[in-house]
């Protein structure tokens, strides 16, 4: 009997801390049945990743916000296994303890850090336009990243796409000046913090057309062999050596006669004029495409008596009519609630085509425009100002279903209403009328009944 008794404390013991370890398992996150750590996903490359990343070189403990189960340090317990981090717990208590498991907070080691160096290289200016006198110019690396960054640079000529898009080629191309740039220094090694100045020199050979010839610098930023092998051991990987580029257009003019020519094609909204929008807002996307020989620049420069039609390209909606409509006037930039205007250069190269994106926000209910598209003059290279003009009618769905559909549907729902009430109030009175009527004939009927029998027991009688 001792024996029993004793083996059936030990198992209900081992049953209550099983019980106990469950229930501490279903509560939300904070508790843990193990102090041993927990695996954490592999960290995000920030550069170019690989197509076969490794496992995460540096697992994370489990989070220290909450409580873990651990062993009763005052209770005797067997020897279990063991992690970076202490002893797991156990689920079964040893044999000769009394007390099982007890809460216990969970460690807090320091968060590991990831072995990718930060990336923070910048090129500037990105665009460097040359005049017919001047052959050299300058731009600058800067990296402000952790680590040595080896930069190398190559030039390139580049064309469009359908779409307006630039894309690099390696065909010669008319107006290309790639083979024209030399590099100072066209390699170099730049430690974290560390500027360099980047000097280009253009060529120009003889019999070269005049305008303006364009072609790019890459800038490729990697890793430094030396930051390399310190760092690459620890990505099983994850990352590769090269990590970023960035493209620094240069544009040098060649003198001779030039043919400034710029093109507006029309760009109405609809084929008859007439915009729908359901967002409230319309985007128009007229097109510039330059057909001359040099670079159209429109550089805003502010003064006493400038305007925007005078500096950048603006699209000029002028009011006809329409409820709620009013002038508006659309161009690159922003305006500050104070009134502040902030413009956005633009340069359109020669065989470019641009397409702005100018947003007319919250169109009135439905108004008729007339609009002016303008493109600034160049006094530099004799450009005139060229122009796109039309007209068109907007409707916005948007304020169509607020201000006029739903309140027509409200009326239409209120007046129907009355007219369910009314033919409702209408019925009542005739049903009530029919019962009144009904109790009445009921009561003439029953009179009628009552003066018959009287007369029949009066007649019926002795006489």
């Amino acid at each position: 009997m001792p024996a029993r008794q004793t083996r059936h404390r030990r198992v209900g013991r081992a049953m209550r801390v099983i019980g106990l370890a469950t229930c501490l398992a279903a509560f939300p996150a904070g508790i843990s049945m193990a102090a041993g750590p927990a695996t954490s996903p592999a960290p995000s490359p920030t550069a170019d990743a690989s197509d076969n990343p490794g496992p995460s070189p540096c697992p994370s403990p489990a989070p220290s916000a909450g409580v873990s189960l651990g062993p009763n340090p005052s209770a005797p317990t067997s020897p279990g296994p063991t992690s970076a981090t202490g002893p797991i717990a156990s689920i079964a208590a040893a044999p000769d303890s009394s007390a099982g498991l007890i809460l216990a907070p969970s460690p807090s080691p320091d968060p590991c850090p990831s072995p990718i160096p930060r990336l923070g290289l910048g090129v500037g200016p990105s665009r460097l336009i040359l005049d017919a006198v001047t052959r050299t110019g300058t731009f600058v690396v800067f990296n402000g990243g952790d680590a040595e960054e080896a930069i190398t640079t190559s030039q390139f000529d580049f064309t469009w796409d359908a779409d307006g898009q630039r894309i690099p080629t390696a065909d010669v191309i008319p107006m290309g000046a790639a083979a024209w740039i030399s590099v100072d220094p066209a390699s170099f090694l730049l430690p974290p913090g560390a500027t360099q100045n980047v000097t280009f020199t253009v060529a120009v050979p003889d019999g070269a057309a005049p305008g303006d010839h364009y072609a790019g610098i890459q800038v490729l930023g990697s890793l430094s062999d030396s930051a390399w092998a310190t760092v690459k051991p620890q990505l099983h990987g994850q990352v590769v050596q090269s990590r970023v580029a960035f493209p620094v257009t240069v544009v040098a003019r060649v003198p001779g006669e030039i043919h400034p020519r710029i093109i507006v094609p029309p760009f109405e909204p609809r084929s008859t004029g007439f915009i729908l929008t359901m967002s409230g807002d319309y985007t128009f996307t007229p097109k510039i495409t330059n057909a001359g020989n040099v670079a159209a620049v429109w550089m805003p420069v502010a003064g006493p008596s400038s305007s925007l039609e005078g500096m950048v390209p603006t699209l000029k909606l002028t009011s006809t009519g329409g409820l709620f409509a009013s002038d508006q006037e659309l161009f690159d930039g922003t305006t500050t609630a104070a009134g502040a205007v902030s413009l956005a250069a633009l340069v359109v190269l020669p065989g470019a085509t641009h397409t702005q994106q100018l947003t007319l926000t919250d169109a009135p209910l439905f108004g008729a425009y007339d609009y002016t598209y303008t493109l600034p003059a160049s006094a530099a290279d004799g450009r005139p100002v060229v122009t796109a003009s039309g007209h068109f009618l907007i409707v916005n769905l948007q304020k169509v279903l607020l201000w006029i559909v739903l309140p027509l549907l409200l009326l239409l729902m209120l007046f129907g209403g009355t007219l369910v009430g009314r033919r409702y109030r209408r019925n009542q009175r005739r049903l009530s009328r029919n019962r009144r009527q009904y109790e009445l004939d009921a009561v003439r009927r029953e009179a009628f009944e009552q003066a018959e029998r009287a007369n029949a027991a009066r007649l019926g009688g002795p006489r």
